[in-house]
């Protein structure tokens, strides 16, 4: 088979109806050469750069390492930032043949983005709740897996009463000020982001914004003496507020002005914020049985953790 020529049909004529900001992903963050889907799990910390942020459980500052979401190839990318603020990312880990035809020391440049310009009507993904996320297999255990085999049902993968379609839009920029992201709006001794969610012409606009805790000189300080001692530590100094603003019309969620949601550090009870945006378009697939490319058609699709280092596979399942 022609891998190639398979992937390419793959995507432009059966994908591309629900791929929604993968079509996005292809144009404007990557060259046509990167796999699309791979291209989904680099973007958040590809932007998450852009905005000056650096992930504090690396050795390197300007390195980060994200995995391709699917679990068969386990496709390591190390996404570089380097002085004069240019992105890219190497493929520097892979199990089998890559369908897409990537390959080690493949080197890809990535360009400046802005996540907020999705315009896709997505909105009745918080209607599938036929859909469950559960755990196929892992390295290791983290924050919010703490224990073999949970499953997770539709209503725990984002915040309480928040819209799915607007928490993915949020994603990003929540990732970014949660790591020192310093190129946006400030508030004081804080950070911001005002933002749409273009998921439908009713949409609604936040407010993401960083909040210190009062512990935060000392957890910075123990964070240097140990990056002194090359002991990289995820010290989290501070939360992230998402504040809703008066909606352009009736929101098809139901929410208002005023609700406000902390974004998940630590609740084992809610899916992971990395592997809920990973997972974000394949809800859209699965719900009409499209399927990735490196799959048959069935009723579940495994996605890798963005993570490599937990290697985590979800399954996401539904029913019907």
């Amino acid at each position: 088979m022609d891998h190639e020529k398979y992937f390419l049909n793959s995507i432009q004529n059966k994908n591309y109806s629900v791929l929604t900001s993968f079509n996005f992903f292809m144009n404007s963050l990557a060259p046509q050469t990167l796999c699309p889907f791979a291209a989904h799990a680099l973007f958040p910390y590809v932007f998450s750069f852009n905005k000056g942020s650096w992930f504090r459980w690396m050795k390197e500052k300007n390195t980060v390492f994200a995995q391709c979401p699917n679990p068969a190839v386990n496709l390591t990318f190390k996404i570089t930032k380097n002085y004069h603020n240019y992105i890219s990312a190497e493929v520097i880990n892979k199990k089998v043949s890559c369908l897409a035809g990537h390959k080690i020391g493949d080197v890809f440049e990535l360009a400046e983005v802005n996540s907020n310009n999705l315009n896709y009507d997505l909105c009745y993904i918080n209607k599938i709740e036929s859909l469950t996320v559960s755990i196929v297999s892992h390295s290791r255990l983290c924050r919010y897996y703490s224990k073999p085999g949970r499953i997770v049902p539709f209503s725990n993968l984002a915040p309480k009463g928040f819209c799915l379609a607007a928490y993915q839009t949020a994603y990003p920029y929540a990732l970014s000020l949660l790591y020192d992201g310093h190129n946006f709006k400030k508030l004081g001794k804080e950070f911001a982001a005002d933002i749409s969610c273009t998921n439908s012409p009713n949409h609604i606009d936040m407010q993401i914004k960083t909040k210190r805790n009062i512990f935060s000189p000392f957890l910075n300080l123990i964070e240097k003496i140990l990056r002194i001692f090359h002991i990289p530590k995820d010290v989290l100094d501070k939360k992230i507020e998402i504040n809703t603003k008066k909606p352009s019309g009736v929101c098809f969620k139901g929410i208002n002005e005023g609700l406000k949601i902390n974004f998940n550090l630590r609740n084992k009870n809610e899916l992971c914020p990395a592997v809920f945006y990973s997972i974000f378009p394949y809800l859209a697939m699965l719900d009409k049985r499209i399927f990735p490319y490196w799959l048959k058609d069935s009723k579940s699709i495994n996605i890798h953790c963005p993570d490599p280092g937990a290697n985590i596979v979800y399954r996401l399942s539904i029913r019907g």
